[in-house]
């Protein structure tokens, strides 16, 4: 899996030194400027120019083999892609339901690539929104602060929420050396079973549905668009993607993070502590992911049910690695992908495409993503050995 952090993927955001050294933050000690200057020797900071076009070709070839695949059982891909583009995009409706979809995979999507950055692998994002949004659930069902303060309250449960789900596996990383891969995905089956149990039991609504109290009021997020379900949530998202950006490239902690996400011995020899930056970013991570879930429950939802969908949390892994993990690439990739499951409804519809067809070239596309750099590589290699053969005659 790629994470390099200095190679934007659809958008320039940091300085570029001398040498095609991606800066961000300046700085701040004679041990951080060491560090950089051992990370440029190593090569291990470039400018990522070539990240757009792979991104770029991960997308034509999901869409290609999708095509491949509509048209090997009797589906028009034109067709297809129409009824596709027409869901997502072809009026206020569906372009409303395209910023509905965006909202909470945003978020999500900059939780997941903050932790990238840092070299730290959250695949537990889908668990983390599940405790935000039952955190933020039970906080606007059972504490009624009124107006504007309840909607904070919320919010700021579920980023507590989400903080600690992610903290765990970050302390366990720190302290016995547990992989955050194993840990942070394991969690979010807990977090599945956690919901459950609170909807079935302690936390259940008067009724027959196994769900939390329904939010109303100053639990709910003010719609924008009369008669859809898109809220300020979208606006939420939008303004933490600066925010993000310049915790990351103009802070000295997002300095920091990133260098331990480019070369973590380089940056333990100039007095980084690894350790402590790993748990305070899986927090971080935890806590945007908290929120997102947050956004759903007050946005669209207006409780947890039991058997909570947690998909979005996965569909952010492929968001960060379109992305690249830039917080403009992530906003753009997380546009892409909510037009893509606004649509697909359309897109079943119409022309009968089944609903696993988008996640079908999602996967096709983070397989793009993850193996492009490879063939890179490898092609890299071919052509200077033909070189140097050329030469040698």
């Amino acid at each position: 899996m790629s994470v390099e952090p200095e190679a934007h993927v659809l958008g320039g955001e940091s300085q570029v030194a001398p040498g095609g050294l991606s800066t961000g933050a300046t700085p701040t000690t004679r041990g951080e400027r060491r560090a950089l200057v051992a990370l440029v020797r190593r090569g291990a900071i470039g400018t990522g120019g070539t990240r757009l076009v792979q991104s770029a070709i991960a997308v034509v070839v999901a869409f290609a083999l999708g095509a491949v695949a509509l048209a090997a059982n009797g589906i028009s891909p034109w067709a297809a892609y129409a009824a596709l583009a027409s869901g997502s995009l072809g009026g206020a409706q569906s372009l409303a339901s395209t910023a509905v979809q965006t909202a909470p995979l945003l978020v999500a999507s900059l939780a997941v690539g903050i932790s990238f950055r840092a070299g730290v692998f959250n695949i537990g994002a889908g668990g983390q929104l599940g405790v935000g949004a039952l955190s933020a659930a039970l906080v606007g069902g059972y504490v009624h602060l009124g107006s504007g303060i309840e909607l904070v309250a919320m919010a700021a449960a579920s980023l507590l929420g989400g903080a600690l789900w992610a903290a765990v596996p970050g302390l366990l990383k720190a302290y016995t050396g547990a992989s955050e891969v194993i840990t942070t995905l394991m969690l979010t089956y807990v977090a599945a079973n956690l919901i459950d149990y609170a909807v079935t039991g302690p936390a259940k609504a008067p009724g027959a549905i196994n769900q939390t109290p329904q939010l109303s009021g100053p639990a709910l997020l003010p719609t924008l668009v009369a008669n859809t379900q898109l809220t300020a949530a979208i606006l939420v998202g939008l303004v933490l993607v600066p925010v993000v950006w310049l915790l990351l490239f103009r802070t000295t902690y997002g300095f920091r993070l990133r260098m331990v996400g480019l070369n973590p011995g380089a940056a333990t020899a100039a007095g980084f502590s690894v350790r402590r930056v790993g748990v305070s970013v899986l927090a971080l991570s935890g806590a945007l992911a908290g929120l997102a879930g947050m956004l759903e429950v007050a946005g669209v939802l207006g409780s947890v049910p039991q058997n909570m969908s947690l998909q979005v949390g996965y569909t952010a892994i492929v968001v960060a690695l379109l992305g690249n993990n830039a917080p403009a690439g992530i906003l753009l990739a997380s546009a892409f992908l909510g037009a893509l499951t606004a649509g697909s409804t359309t897109m079943q519809s119409a022309v009968g495409v089944s609903g696993p067809f988008v996640v079908f070239l999602e996967g096709i596309m983070i397989g793009s993503v993850v193996g492009m750099p490879a063939l890179v590589r490898a092609w890299s290699r071919r052509r200077r050995g033909a070189a140097r053969k050329a030469g040698a005659r």
